[in-house]
This record gives C-alpha cells, sequence and structure tokens, in this order.
C-alpha cells in the first residue's frame, strides 16, 4: 500500500510506502520529459480502481499517472479547443462507473472527460450553480456535490437540476 501526498506552490507529489522502512519516492515536473507530472504545484488527487492515479494541478491541468508502465497522460485547457477541460485548475477528479471522470475546476466549469476519445463535456455555471469549486464528491453515479466559493450545490447532470444547499451557521 502507498500513500499519496501533493503540495500546493512548488513541491510536487511524493509517494509514501510505510512499510517496516518508510520509502519516500518524489515525482515532479521535469518541463522536457512528457514522461512526468504537468507541475508541482498539486491540487487534487484521486486513485481510480485500476490503480491509475489522477494528479489535478493548479495552473496546468491532469496528469494521470499509469503506475504499473509508469506511463503518463495528460489532459489540459486549450483556448482553440472546445473540447479541452474548461479551465487549467484541477481542483476535484471523480470517475463514474462507466469509467468517465467529472473534473471540477476553480474558475471554470464542471467538467465530463470520456478517456476513449479524449473529449471534454463542460458543464457551465449557469446549470451547476458553482464556477469556482474546491471539491467534488460523486454519489451512487447520479449526482455531484460541488462545494466552492459558492457554498454547496448539489448537481444531477442527466436532468441538469442544481440546488444550492443551505448551510446554517447553528451547531
Amino acid at each position: 500500500k502507498s500513500m499519496w501526498i501533493g503540495y500546493g506552490g512548488n513541491n510536487a507529489l511524493y509517494r509514501i510506502r510505510p512499510k517496516d522502512t518508510v520509502k519516500i519516492e518524489q515525482y515532479k515536473n521535469y518541463p522536457t520529459l512528457t514522461s512526468s507530472i504537468v507541475s508541482n504545484s498539486i491540487a487534487s488527487l484521486f486513485q481510480d480502481r485500476t490503480g491509475t492515479l489522477w494528479v489535478g494541478t493548479w495552473g496546468n491541468g491532469i496528469s494521470l499517472v499509469d503506475l504499473r508502465s509508469k506511463g503518463f497522460t495528460h489532459y489540459f485547457h486549450l483556448d482553440e479547443e472546445k473540447n479541452s477541460l474548461s479551465n487549467n485548475n484541477v481542483m476535484g477528479i471523480q470517475l463514474d462507473r462507466a469509467g468517465k471522470a467529472w473534473v471540477a475546476t476553480y474558475g471554470g466549469a464542471l467538467n465530463y472527460l470520456d478517456l476513449e476519445t479524449g473529449k471534454t463535456r463542460q458543464f457551465p455555471q449557469n446549470e451547476t450553480g458553482s464556477r469556482f469549486t474546491k471539491a467534488l464528491h460523486l454519489q451512487n453515479d447520479q449526482q455531484l456535490w460541488l462545494g466552492g466559493d459558492d457554498g454547496l450545490v448539489r448537481f444531477n447532470p442527466r436532468t441538469k437540476i442544481s440546488e444550492k444547499i443551505a448551510l446554517s451557521q447553528e451547531t
């Protein structure tokens, strides 16, 4: 078993293997190599059921790290490409049962990434009710919970109905 730790700023990504002797590996960006993570500023991490590590970065999109082959795949926002991520500040990643990724970006839209085609469908703020998303949770493959500057929002992507959840200050 491994534990992954990502830092904001410029501190990169660390894999810690807490066995009898602790082993620490650092993964960092090497700008001239495509076989590295895209940025040292890590904003979110998600490991899927196949063992692939999803690394969401602040400012440079997503790196997928195949931990078996040590291969890397990258996804970015590209101004000229409407089917790319809506923003490169990736704050949350979740996979549904179909193996497609839900990607929350800060300052962009909610994204639905099809790994087979590499294309992204964007759900803008006027549909989701959240633009500056900092947290994402997929519930039962049917509803997404978005937390951020706009508060807490429950969004159903099938019906495109969003509901802002009032959070009480009382305890």
